[in-house]
């Protein structure tokens, strides 16, 4: 082991460098750019990131609950029918999957999940997992259901039970009623005191993927945290009791070092309201249950699915989920099929069994960045939290609509970031794959339909909702690129004719490879067939190769001070070749815009276009309109 004394004298040889010489001399490499524009990050989540840090946080005295080494590895089993559910539930056993993930559909209302009309049903379902630990998704309390599951399985019951009726109003634009507080105060005292089940459930999904900030996750946490422990302690229960049943689903997204921020500031911050109420319940460790983002997820180039999906589950784990849950590639499509259930597992058994990311606990502890991320993101959402209190409460400013247009402006954002490609979903808003065609049963369904059904609206056996409030409604980042391109497919489809544009690089080689590369992807992700000529060394020999060239669409690419010379020869030949062609130049040569549009130009494309828009106005201009 090395000794620490002689590693202070290794580092006593350099002299110390202050923040000030560091900032000088970054300074100087940016050549006149201003520090904060090009290095500082701004994130939706209301706070500057540095681009280094060299000292950790002040530290504090946060109420931390202990984390552990490895998590659990969930995987949610889609159906409705009990046989096909079980088959698949024993074959993810078989396979790696130590718990299971099911929704229950209560009564006798149609939608996804299991229907049990009677106990005896349930029972039987049930009792070859009884010794498996279970989580159940439901649209209320279990009534008769929970009792049976903890009589059948004993002293193995262990999992939890998922009705959130403030998340759940949310979703659906109604608040839970008064009488909803009465049946959960019920549905903890009949669990019991057992910590293994658990039944206080707090679902974030809702507002994630109606577009929430992590910021924002974190104080809808703790104002719900605040608002059913205040309800059921009113209520005779204590809070060590409602501490050791609250549960918490977490959606991971794509913002690696900020999603295991969240997931760290999570308990600390879940520990300091749980001690407001009683400093016992404070240090219970609450159960963590990380899903990865729906909301991230794409239907063109699925496959990049399992990449954003390693990635966020390696962000769960190291954040100190206790379960994960991760997402079939392909459930966009409709029900996952085994292969997608497959890769799901695998990518967990992956993390632990290669990466080893359960060998350590809270492995991002000490290091200057996340220390740094996790402290700033507990700040901010303890101000918003404060901030939804004095304004009365979860229930109140989802009453108000305070809260959904405190989302709505996040989502918005988050929204213009990816249409200007400021944010990148690989193979969606960059890099696409233009051979892709989507299958005919996802193509022929309404724009947005490919998504899973949404959970049940069953309300027979929960209280009767209250008052209409505007819902959240569910955003995916890719739809609107996803509807650009479906739009081109239905196109082709009924007209027998995909748009193409026909890239045409010429002179510097480098630059021009650079501008073709840009314009493929550009036009791409309108899903328009994309030609491109191998390049040529001057214009002339770009202008003998245009006869016979079939195109909608001509971009030139070459360098912004090549296009001036070049016009007089280029025009006239595409209008020759090509007619009715729209002419586009790959860059913004700013001091020959005026001279290129009167030569015969159309448009241009580059760095600073807006890629949605523009992609939308190209399809008007080329004829392609939504089709039925």
């Amino acid at each position: 082991m090395p000794d620490p004394a002689s590693a202070d004298r290794l580092f006593a040889a350099f002299p110390p460098v202050s923040d000030e010489e560091w900032l000088a001399a970054i300074e100087r490499d940016l050549k006149g750019k201003r520090f904060e524009d090009v290095l500082v990050w701004k994130p939706l989540e209301g706070f500057p990131v540095q681009p280094f840090y060299r000292r950790p946080p002040a530290p504090g005295e946060p109420v931390i609950p202990p984390l552990r080494a490895g998590w659990t590895l969930r995987q949610d089993i889609p159906g409705d029918a009990p046989e096909e559910v079980a088959r698949r539930a024993r074959q993810a056993l078989d396979q790696g999957a130590e718990a299971l993930g099911v929704t229950i559909r209560l009564g006798a209302a149609q939608g996804p999940g299991l229907a049990f009309p009677e106990t005896a049903a349930f029972r039987a379902w049930l009792t070859p997992f009884r010794t498996v630990p279970l989580h159940i998704d439901a649209d209320g309390p279990p009534g008769p259901l929970l009792a049976a599951w903890l009589d059948t399985a004993g002293p193995d019951a262990h999992g939890s039970w998922m009705w959130d009726p403030l998340a759940r109003g949310a979703r659906r634009g109604r608040l839970p009623a008064p009488a909803t507080f009465e049946a959960l105060a019920h549905l903890l005292t009949q669990a019991g005191p057992s910590p293994s089940v658990r039944v206080l459930g707090i679902d974030l999904e809702p507002y994630h993927e109606a577009g929430a900030s992590a910021t924002q996750e974190l104080a809808v946490l703790l104002a719900a945290t605040h608002t059913y422990a205040g309800a059921l302690t009113d209520r005779g229960l204590s809070p060590r009791d409602v501490a050791h049943h609250l549960h918490v689903r977490v959606p991971v997204g794509t913002s690696y070092f900020m999603e295991i921020a969240k997931m760290r500031a999570l308990r600390r911050l879940l520990g300091q309201v749980l001690a407001a109420y009683h400093a016992e319940a404070g240090r219970v460790p609450v159960l963590v249950q990380a899903v990865t983002s729906r909301r991230s997820m794409t239907l063109y180039d699925p496959y990049v699915n399992m990449l954003r999906a390693t990635t966020q589950a390696a962000a769960a784990i190291l954040g100190g989920t206790d379960t994960l849950t991760v997402r079939p590639y392909n459930e966009l499509y409709g029900r996952p099929d085994d292969f997608g259930m497959r890769i799901a597992r695998n990518t967990q058994l992956i993390l632990r069994h290669e990466a080893y990311l359960d060998r350590v606990v809270d492995p991002s502890a000490g290091s200057y960045y996340a220390e740094h991320l996790t402290d700033a993101l507990g700040e901010q959402a303890w101000s918003l939290f404060q901030a939804i209190e004095a304004r009365g409460g979860l229930p109140a400013v989802l009453r108000a609509g305070w809260l959904q247009q405190q989302i709505d402006a996040t989502r918005q954002a988050r929204a213009r970031q990816l249409a200007e490609r400021r944010r990148v979903l690989v193979g969606t808003n960059q890099y696409p794959n233009t051979e892709e065609r989507l299958p005919d049963e996802v193509l022929s369904a309404p724009s947005g339909s490919a998504a899973p059904a949404a959970r049940s609206t069953n309300e027979t056996d929960a209280p009767s909702d209250g008052d209409p409030i505007a819902p959240l409604p569910p955003f995916r980042e890719a739809e609107p690129f996803e509807r650009l391109r479906r739009r081109t497919e239905a196109h082709a489809a009924a007209h027998g004719h995909t748009p193409t544009v026909y890239l045409l690089p010429f002179g510097h080689r480098a630059l021009r490879s650079a501008r073709a590369h840009f314009a493929r992807n550009f036009f791409g992700c309108a899903g328009f067939v994309i030609d491109e000529a191998d390049g040529f060394d001057d214009p002339r020999a770009a202008a003998e190769a245009l006869p016979g060239v079939q195109a909608d669409v001509v971009v030139l690419c070459s360098a912004d001070d090549a296009y001036r010379d070049a016009a007089p020869v280029l025009l006239p030949a595409i209008r020759q070749a090509v007619p009715g062609a729209v002419v586009v130049v790959a860059g913004y040569p700013e001091d020959d815009l005026d001279a290129l549009r009167e030569a015969g130009v159309d448009d241009f494309v580059h760095l600073r276009s807006p890629v949605l828009e523009t992609l939308e106005a190209y399809q008007q201009r080329l004829g392609i309109t939504d089709v039925a």
